[in-house]
């Protein structure tokens, strides 16, 4: 099974693949300019190249809390929702509290990184920048491979 974890947001979104089990794919994309409609197009459109390249079963998309949703947020949530829907993905849409409640030992970001890493520590370089810098450039990253790791395990 090929599973799609998407870290979403506005300025930087994380993209992590598994199939059966195995990472293959993981990257963070940055979006730096004003928000805006064609913003949302773009954005889109890349994780749609993603769909059509991996083919996935599922896709486990997580989002911010529904109190942070602005109306940039709402809008590329529409977006992506018909995205999903056109291709026939299964899709769930989970905030980064209910994907750890399915990993008590996980309270915070670091041991979320952490958890990644001894489930696929192909991820150790990523580790290392993130945790050598004060930048969470790659925060989105592992919340994707976290969001997808999830979507793996709930199948099985």
């Amino acid at each position: 099974m090929v599973v799609l974890g998407i870290s979403l947001g506005t300025t930087t979104t994380g993209i992590a693949v598994l199939s059966d089990g195995e990472l293959i794919y993981w990257h963070t994309h940055s979006f730096r300019d004003k928000w805006s409609p064609d913003k949302a197009v773009l954005i889109t459109s890349r994780y749609g190249n993603y769909v059509s390249q991996y083919k996935p079963e599922k896709v486990v998309v997580k989002i911010p809390p529904v109190y942070h949703h602005s109306g940039a947020i709402k809008q590329l949530l529409e977006k992506v929702k018909a995205l999903f829907t056109y291709h026939g993905c299964m899709v769930e849409y989970k905030t980064k509290n209910e994907v750890k409640e399915h990993i008590p030992e996980v309270t915070n970001h670091q041991q979320l990184m952490a958890y990644a890493i001894e489930h696929y520590p192909i991820l150790l370089p990523e580790y290392e920048q993130a945790i050598a810098g004060k930048n969470n450039y790659h925060a989105k990253l592992f919340d994707a491979v976290i969001a997808a790791h999830q979507g793996e395990i709930t199948n099985q």
